[in-house]
């Protein structure tokens, strides 16, 4: 069953809290000062979830802008079925959860990368696999089973 704009949100919200609940530590151990420069790792964990959650494949997206809405450097996000879903927009000054049909900046810049989330799993392994398991625990029970 394809999942609603409703569950995508619901979900994209719980993932954001089990992250904010897991803490800083298992970020700082990668070099990553969460938010900020979290969005290629997050963007990649998130897919991860979606996937084993619903089934779903979303597209990674990664852009550079030059200061559009507080955004400097590059930023990444997932995209799928037209739903723009960001959980790091707080990096920016933004909502820190983002699903939405009508984005305000994401799409605003110049694509470098946008491709399917979860290309390489030996990287995401290697990359995402100790952030996924501290995180893991704190999905809500009926997600948690995503693993």
């Amino acid at each position: 069953m394809t999942p609603s704009d409703d569950d995508i949100e619901l979900s994209a919200s719980d993932f954001r809290e089990a992250i904010d609940r897991a803490g800083l530590a298992p970020w700082r151990a990668k070099n990553i000062m969460f938010p900020r420069g979290a969005c290629g790792h997050t963007s990649e964990l998130l897919a991860y979830y979606l996937r084993q959650r619903f089934g779903i494949a979303p597209v990674l997206v990664c852009q550079d802008a030059g200061g559009l809405g507080g955004w400097h450097g590059g930023h990444a996000w997932l995209e799928w079925n037209g739903l723009t879903i960001d959980v790091t927009g707080d990096q920016f000054g933004w909502t820190p959860v983002i699903v939405t049909r009508a984005p305000e900046f994401h799409g605003q810049g110049v694509d470098q990368n946008r491709g399917p989330a979860l290309a390489d799993m030996r990287w995401w392994a290697l990359e995402c696999g100790s952030l996924w398991a501290s995180i893991a625990p704190f999905l809500p029970i009926q997600h948690s089973q995503a693993q």
